[in-house]
């Protein structure tokens, strides 16, 4: 065969470079799935280790607790502790209503505010209205600001903005004489004033009002949550102490769990799943490893080299490459490309599924469950 010339090289570097491309992003997006399925393990291993403890502490049941505590070596879920516990908050809660109660006693009747509230806004509107017309007129800050119409006026007849004033001025009366009655400039910013003076005074009414309102709307929300912590008081010790069952539970071993607690029936299955979900998530992480990081990192390896390759070969450095040669070292790359991501993608696939955690034996290792899980056609990855 004849020899691959420079510019079929550069054809095929250029094709392969796009191909890599491609496929480094492919690789970036399997990057992303991965933590998503790690953050789905974690909260499905979450959810076990809760269900356990719910079925183990139903209820703040004194001799279960003795039972749990002595057997598990964990003084927190003795029933004196816990009850202390409760009689404390409870305590604490029951001091926190009387204050609050206290405090609205001290402020004395609320009154109708809401309807106190509504006709302040109401006897606003109109002064606002009007208020508006006023900044609605381009000229009537600067007039207002220089004092125009009073003899704080600084401007003399000699000066050119004095008459651009008059004819603002004019034309602003005329604009807001005929609603407010006036016909100078001096009469509208006395009515002006005037809007201004009754608005400020409501306002000053209403501010006092809903700072009122706000206080007395504050006690009855304290009041609120603190008797709903009141009713969920004992529910919330229970969902406390299952937090310290389940911190316990995970820090012994199984073995020991099942020695320890001689039951429920139902523990060593409960035991085997929460294995199972962690052995998934350590199967999961050797497949991210192997099919994914380790191909990713070879893959920008080669894209670099590819490049530079391209560079020496764009820059007189031409070359030709015997056909043997070039087959063996530039093959398309794309199948077992395809191969990888089929491997990965199934054995991702078939691990995330899986549920049928009582067909597992006692240990559930890792090499028992990737046989169950994906089968002998692919091998095991290894860390």
């Amino acid at each position: 065969m004849a020899d691959v010339g420079p510019e079929a090289l550069r054809a095929t570097l250029e094709r392969r470079i796009a191909q890599r491309r491609a496929e480094i992003e492919a690789l970036r997006a399997e990057v992303a799935e991965h933590h998503e399925d790690q953050a789905t393990l974690r909260s499905e291993l979450a959810d076990a280790w809760g269900e356990l403890s719910a079925e183990l502490l139903p209820a703040l049941d004194p001799p279960l607790l003795s039972h749990l505590a002595d057997h598990l070596v964990e003084p927190r879920l003795r029933p004196a502790a816990i009850q202390a516990a409760i009689d404390a908050e409870r305590e604490a809660l029951d001091r926190s209503l009387a204050e609050l109660d206290a405090e609205r006693l001290r402020r004395g009747d609320e009154g109708d505010l809401d309807a106190q509230i509504r006709a302040l806004e109401a006897a606003m509107a109109p002064h606002a209205a009007n208020l508006e017309l006023f900044d609605q007129e381009p000229a009537w800050a600067d007039l207002f600001d220089h004092d125009y119409g009073t003899p704080l006026y600084p401007l003399k007849w000699w000066m050119f903005r004095y008459y651009r004033h008059w004819r603002q001025a004019d034309a602003v009366v005329a604009a807001l004489g005929p609603r407010f009655g006036v016909d100078d400039f001096a009469g509208l910013r006395r009515r002006y004033l005037e809007e201004r003076a009754a608005r400020e005074a409501l306002a000053r009414h209403w501010e006092v009002a809903t700072a009122r309102k706000a206080g007395f709307d504050n006690l009855d929300r304290g009041r609120r949550s603190a008797l709903a912590a009141v009713a969920e008081l004992d529910a919330r010790h229970l969902a406390r102490a299952r937090r310290i069952l389940r911190e316990r539970l995970r820090e012994t071993s199984p073995q020991a769990l099942l020695t320890r607690l001689q039951g429920p029936p139902t523990l060593a299955a409960w035991l085997r799943r929460i294995a199972a979900i962690e052995a998934k998530g350590r199967l999961l992480a050797a497949s991210f490893t192997a099919w994914v990081q380790q191909p990713q990192r070879r893959l920008r390896d080669e894209f670099d080299a590819d490049e530079r390759e391209l560079v020496a070969l764009t820059s007189g450095h031409e070359r030709a490459m015997a056909w043997e040669d070039f087959v063996d070292t530039h093959a398309d790359p794309e199948p077992a490309w395809a191969a990888r991501r089929l491997a990965y993608q199934d054995a991702r696939r078939r691990l995330l599924a899986f549920r049928a955690y009582d067909d597992l034996g006692a240990e559930g290792g890792d090499d028992e469950l990737w046989a169950a899980v994906v089968g002998e056609a692919l091998p095991r990855p290894r860390d």
